[in-house]
């Protein structure tokens, strides 16, 4: 069917035929995502969980500060991993619509979701790094550590993907929880255990 608009001619199958994606054009970066980034995390916390076993051991201090280093790189890696593809930002076509500034916006990384993966990330190791010590104390002890290594580990790994609002609260109510346990052990004692009226020395993990 024609459908005639003075000097100029349009068919009108063409214009519903035309898909969206000719007005705009995208080209991504793809990254393996996060089914690797997970394992990689995975590795990153056993090997944290593991260099806690080195301060019993009589280890050259190159050994350790190696370990150290080659945990620190495996949590970069995991989040990096973790984090969307870059996307750079529409090219408008010949005839097509112009996007807009908050959709450009919107289809690149969130550096402060990274940001805050590498911080989570660094936290959940250290907590991995003392379970041993927490655990020959006393279970429940460990078992914390190991509730807070892994929520932070998830957290580092969800929140570059998806920096959602109810994802930062979450983190922030968590992070609270772990610091407001942090003062009181320091302060009163771990309240349960051998260590329940036994205030913790201030600058350790505990």
């Amino acid at each position: 069917m024609i459908v005639c608009a003075g000097p100029l001619r349009i068919r009108e199958t063409d214009v519903k035929s035309a898909p969206p994606a000719l007005a705009t054009r995208k080209r991504r970066s793809g990254r393996p995502g996060a089914p690797v980034a997970a394992l990689v995390a995975v590795l990153a916390a056993a090997g944290a969980t593991w260099y806690g076993f080195l301060a019993h051991t009589r280890s050259h201090p190159t050994v350790r500060l190696a370990g150290a280093l080659a945990l620190a790189a495996d949590g970069l890696a995991a989040v990096l991993l973790a984090t969307p593809p870059l996307q750079q930002p529409a090219v408008p076509m010949p005839g097509g619509p112009v996007p807009s500034a908050a959709a450009t916006q919107a289809e690149g990384t969130h550096p402060s979701g990274t940001l805050l993966g590498l911080l989570s990330m660094a936290a959940a190791l250290i907590h991995f790094s003392v379970i041993e010590q927490h655990w020959t104390e006393y279970w429940l002890y460990g078992a914390f550590f190991i509730a807070v290594g892994l929520a932070q580990l998830g957290w580092a790994l969800a929140i570059p993907a998806a920096p959602v609002r109810w994802l930062l609260y979450g983190g922030v109510l968590g992070n609270a929880l772990v610091v407001i346990t942090g003062i009181v052990t320091r302060t009163v004692g771990s309240l349960v255990g051998p260590a329940a009226t036994m205030p913790a020395r201030a600058g350790s993990v505990t």
